[in-house]
């Protein structure tokens, strides 16, 4: 039998095949062609793609490397058996992740080469790393930008001056970095004991991390703007020892199954990325976490200064990510990038930028009350920043975009805190996309309809979250949406992407999941409409992204109907999914 490159090629392909359509892949024969036995302990697929990953890089494309970085996911039922049995150890991420990083050549003192702005929190570390990345850029500084998840495409996470890289160059350093440790195997008898992990391949978002930090490295970018996967302490991305800085974004309950279940509890994960000596920035926070994150800064040896509100930068400043809460981010973001400009000015190549100093560490006397903010703290913005600030942008945070005549609002809010920023964000938008078609002299006499697409993921209560939507009110009193639908952002279209599968979850816990939605939905507006004696909100469960437009395009056919505005939200992966079914390639 050969075992050639084209042999290895397209067995590689029939495996990213089978993965976009769900169907089984004939592991037995192809091992038995292959001469090789399945490796004991290690998952077939696993086993599989470590045989074939010996051809040369030059032989394997970017199909080929997201089949085999989708092998490195943890099933859903084993995730399921790890929680029941606390066997899924998150204490041991940063060590394997340290040693990985070893074994592809990476020091610890290679990553202080990075000069990192390391950013947590639950709530917009996705935007401020945006902004900061973008202020960094404007200063004529080469940034790199590590995000997590995926909207669309996995090369999307890791960005260089803004741009996601080119399928070329994910190909070249994914299968770079698999070689290397391939090459160089663990061991440590503390891999033995991982839990389910994988010995020679780190999971999915571990090893896209330490990818993250190769492409970095080789391209020699002058800051990398690290935003944080999950939590903090025990994230991949914190076997940064010396970043320049570090920021902690809007703190509150989130994935409490694994960061604990109270604010105090999770804002101990959160500073766990703080540095002894390293410069860290936050924003006013829950009064509840307040002492703990300034007893953490304290016991790390941390200054922490606090961002002050936007509007203490002289001028008014315009940010382009829309809804009031991007204010404080785009805050922190100017204090981050100040505080970088302050340890590094020999990078900063724009001569036209020149801020002031970063904001001062914490008082003592101002402990007690994080909010405690002395006027004027912010000083005056560049108009370089200004202008980056005003063009900013982030995908599915916040975004409308406008396709089959139909205005959609996108926002990937997933937590309490978050979905009513997004609610509000909703009822403004809409009201001004309102005002601005009837300022058109455009169906004055006609109505808005609207329209919730809604689903979670994993073991989240969708109730709180929806309770916020329900909540909304039209400018004139009366329900805010007239139609909601759940749906698991499932596809019918032969043009499936690889890229978005995800076997952390299964497919069969999908639509019983927006079933509970659509009970809590109809729980919810069972109280309020009994009160108002208006009639509830028609509410719907829907499989396929299909079954939604069909819905939503007859709604557009109603004569007394000038526009449908429909919110996805719920979850980062339905809003991704649904840009793709869209017509997004990449975001």
């Amino acid at each position: 039998m050969y075992h050639g490159n084209s042999f290895v090629s397209f067995h590689l392909r029939r495996v990213a095949d089978c993965l976009l359509t769900r169907t089984r892949f004939p592991f037995t024969s192809v091992f038995r062609s292959l001469n090789q036995p399945i490796t004991p302990g290690r998952s077939k697929m696993a086993t599989f793609v470590r045989h074939v990953s010996a051809t040369p890089t030059s032989h394997r494309g970017y199909a080929e490397a997201i089949a085999a970085l989708n092998s490195l996911q943890t099933p859903a039922k084993e995730l399921a058996e790890q929680r029941r049995n606390g066997s899924r150890d998150i204490k041991l991420s940063v060590p394997e992740v340290r040693q990985c990083a070893a074994r592809i050549g990476i020091t610890p003192k290679d990553l202080d080469a990075l000069r990192a702005i390391h950013i947590a929190g639950s709530k917009g570390k996705g935007s401020t790393s945006a902004m900061a990345e973008a202020l960094l850029r404007a200063t004529g500084v080469k940034t790199g930008l590590y995000t997590s998840p995926h909207l669309i495409a996995a090369r999307e996470r890791i960005r260089i001056d803004s741009k996601p890289i080119s399928e070329e160059m994910f190909s070249k350093y994914f299968w770079m970095v698999w070689d290397l440790l391939e090459q160089n195997p663990s061991t440590n008898a503390m891999d033995a004991n991982e839990g389910g992990s994988n010995v020679e391949m780190p999971t999915y978002f571990r090893f896209l991390t330490i990818m993250a930090f190769k492409v970095f490295l080789e391209e020699r970018v002058d800051a990398a703007v690290i935003e944080v996967g999950l939590g903090g302490l025990y994230d991949a991305t914190n076997i940064l020892e010396r970043p320049a800085v570090c920021g902690i974004t809007s703190l509150g309950l989130e994935h409490t199954a694994i960061l604990g279940n109270t604010i105090q509890e999770i804002t101990v994960q959160k500073a766990g990325i703080l540095k002894r000596g390293i410069p860290a920035v936050t924003i006013p926070q829950d009064p509840d976490a307040v002492p703990v994150l300034l007893r953490c800064a304290r016991e790390r040896g941390t200054p922490l200064g606090l961002a002050p509100p936007l509007s203490d930068y002289g001028a008014p400043v315009t940010v382009g990510l829309q809804g009031k809460h991007q204010a404080y981010n785009a805050s922190l973001a100017i204090q981050l990038a100040r505080t970088w400009m302050a340890k590094h000015p020999e990078l900063c190549k724009n001569p036209d930028v020149t801020e002031p100093q970063p904001a001062s560490a914490v008082p003592r006397e101002a402990c007690r009350d994080i909010d405690v903010v002395q006027p004027g703290g912010g000083g005056t913005l560049s108009p370089a920043w200004r202008a980056a600030l005003s063009a900013s942008s982030w995908p599915g945070r916040s975004q409308r975009i406008r396709w089959r005549d139909v205005s959609f609002f996108c926002d990937g809010a997933h937590t309490y805190d978050s979905c009513k920023a997004c609610a509000a964000w909703m009822a403004d938008a809409s009201a001004a996309a309102e005002r601005e078609l009837f300022e058109q002299n455009t169906g004055k006499d006609k109505r808005i309809v609207r329209v919730l697409i809604f689903n979670v993921t994993g073991e989240r209560e969708p109730r709180p979250l929806l309770q916020h939507y329900v909540d909304i009110s039209r400018a004139g009193g009366g329900r805010f949406f007239d139609v909601a639908l759940f749906c698991p952002g499932m596809t019918k279209a032969a043009k499936k992407n690889a890229d978005q599968i995800n076997f952390m979850e299964n497919v069969e816990d999908k639509l019983p999941c927006s079933t509970r939605c659509r009970e809590a939905w109809m729980d919810i507006q069972k109280t309020q409409t009994a009160a108002s004696g208006e009639e509830p909100s028609e509410a719907i469960v829907l499989p396929y992204f299909e079954d939604c437009m069909e819905h939503i395009v007859a709604l557009t056919k109603n004569t007394d109907v000038a526009d449908v505005h429909v919110l996805v939200t719920g979850s980062l992966h339905l809003v991704g999914g649904f840009l793709h079914f869209a017509g997004s390639e990449v975001v």
